[in-house]
């Protein structure tokens, strides 16, 4: 069953109007957080998930 025929038997619609297009990008890596922030992402209703990016967040201090 697709998540908007989930909302429509529970009686919850958004207006198409009031949807939002959005490209998650996360580090996705072993925090617990990151993997949860997806799945909000894809399950919230007033958004469409167009793509996930994969990104790399560690950080090297500069040596010079």
């Amino acid at each position: 069953m697709k998540r908007e025929e989930v909302l429509q038997k529970l009686g919850f619609s958004i207006p198409n109007e009031k949807r939002i297009r959005v490209i998650v990008h996360s580090d996705l890596k072993n925090e617990a957080d990151d993997q949860y922030a997806v799945m909000h992402h894809l399950l919230s209703p007033n958004e469409e998930v167009l793509g996930i990016i994969a990104g790399h967040f560690e950080w090297f201090p500069r040596l010079a």
